[in-house]
């Protein structure tokens, strides 16, 4: 399971999955390197917003945040 330490959370931007994919705000998460680790998606910007502050106090304080691995 890796495991990171060092880790981003993007600003709320309009987002589009792919090419062909939904379109809405969102934002992510991104290893020390900027590689995407997770990304939430949502209908509008308010609701974006108001998941991103969330997510923000729940990474406050983890040590680590941790991917299922191969």
């Amino acid at each position: 399971m890796p495991a990171y330490q060092n880790t981003r959370l993007g600003a709320v931007a309009h987002t589009m999955v792919g090419f062909t994919g939904p379109s809405g705000y969102g934002f992510g998460i991104t290893d020390q390197y900027g590689s995407p680790l997770l990304t939430f998606l949502y209908s509008t910007m308010e609701e974006a917003d108001d998941a991103r502050d969330l997510v923000e106090l729940a990474l406050a304080k983890a040590i680590i945040i941790s991917t299922p691995g191969q």
